[in-house]
């Protein structure tokens, strides 16, 4: 799946992007947009301050819009929806654990031969680990 997850420089009041694209037999066709800069959320990991909440929709399911909010120096910290689609899925950040080296390098070994599987199923090339 081809696509833009985040933008390097975020902002509100700039132009959609795609998230992804694949072709049939899958379809994945998101578009995201940010929504604010400064937003405030409270999960069970604590209170978030400057969050970024990003919406993301599709022509496809025009009653859902998933929200994430992107703490920083984190990431999502939490996922909600707008709109009045039924089958609204709502995450929140529970835990938070710091990985030694050791444990950072063996994620990464492990994400990376996960990938090296999914490859199989598409034509994109592989993710290169940075330090």
């Amino acid at each position: 799946v081809a696509g833009i997850m985040m933008k390097a420089d975020p902002k509100p009041n700039t132009p959609d992007w795609s998230e992804g694209f694949a072709p049939p037999p899958y379809f994945w066709n998101d578009r995201a947009r940010v929504r604010s800069a400064d937003e405030e959320t409270t999960v069970p990991t604590g209170t978030y301050k400057s969050v970024l909440l990003v919406e993301e929709s599709n022509e496809e399911e025009t009653t859902a819009i998933q929200l994430k909010y992107y703490a920083p120096g984190l990431g999502v910290v939490r996922v909600g929806w707008d709109g009045t689609d039924q089958g609204k899925e709502t995450l929140v950040l529970v835990r938070t654990e710091e990985l030694t080296p050791e444990k950072l390098e063996a994620a990464s070994r492990s994400s990376l031969e996960l990938e090296t599987r999914a490859l199989v199923h598409s034509t994109a090339g592989p993710s290169v680990m940075r330090k």
